[in-house]
């Protein structure tokens, strides 16, 4: 599949577009020494199951539904009745990607 990424007021600076667990998203690297944020991490596969601290690994299947491949990203869940997303964020649907998750506003 192909998609393209819109420009938003967000990201700025390092900021990269690319496909990340088979969508289209926003995402920035970490700097060399710089600690990184749990932010810099979300959206990007788990592969091995393991995510940095204060983020969950989900899995989940793309808009091929089950018959596709099983996708794995490292998420802040927020579908549980009462879960906070950090400042900053805000909890939305990914409808055929982890579901409800925190992501940057927009």
């Amino acid at each position: 599949m192909v998609t393209s990424c819109e420009v938003q007021p967000w990201p700025q600076g390092d900021a990269r577009c690319g496909c990340v667990a088979g969508e289209c998203v926003w995402y920035r690297l970490a700097e060399a020494g710089k600690k990184e944020s749990v932010g810099a991490r979300q959206g990007l596969p788990c592969d091995d199951g393991r995510c940095a601290p204060g983020l969950t690994c989900v899995s989940y299947y793309g808009i091929a539904g089950p018959g596709g491949p099983l996708f794995k990203s490292c998420e802040i869940p927020c579908a549980v009745t009462g879960a906070k997303c950090p400042d900053g964020q805000a909890c939305v649907t990914i409808a055929d990607g982890p579901g409800r998750v925190c992501r940057p506003r927009q």
